[in-house]
């Protein structure tokens, strides 16, 4: 019984090693390690023809990773309610809209 766990605790531990492993020429960059949000998006958000990341309540300028606070992200049942994050010029005023989802109450915004 002994072994077989620690063969299962060996297993999960190497699996997590692997998923850290990266291509070559790519490196891991984390951005907002202690982030809790699920959906992102990589538009340029800013104009300067970067691409920046958006996510939950955050965009993070390139190339240094800037966070920039965007709104508040009502958490409901353990999650955030920002299940969906897609990059559109919605008004077609030329800049970057972004469009998100929830899961709990089905709302779009």
């Amino acid at each position: 019984m002994k072994a077989a766990a620690w063969m299962a605790g060996m297993a999960m531990v190497w699996g997590a090693a692997r998923a850290m492993e990266v291509g070559e020429g790519f490196r891991v960059v984390p951005i907002g390690p202690s982030s809790r949000f699920e959906a992102a998006a990589v538009a340029d958000l800013n104009g300067d023809g970067r691409p920046d990341i958006f996510c939950g309540g955050f965009w993070y300028e390139a190339p240094s990773w800037t966070p920039h606070f965007v709104r508040e992200v009502e958490a409901r049942d353990g999650y955030h309610l920002d299940f969906g994050a897609i990059p559109l010029d919605l008004n077609g005023d030329g800049h970057t809209d972004i469009v998100g989802a929830t899961w709990h109450n089905r709302d779009v915004y």
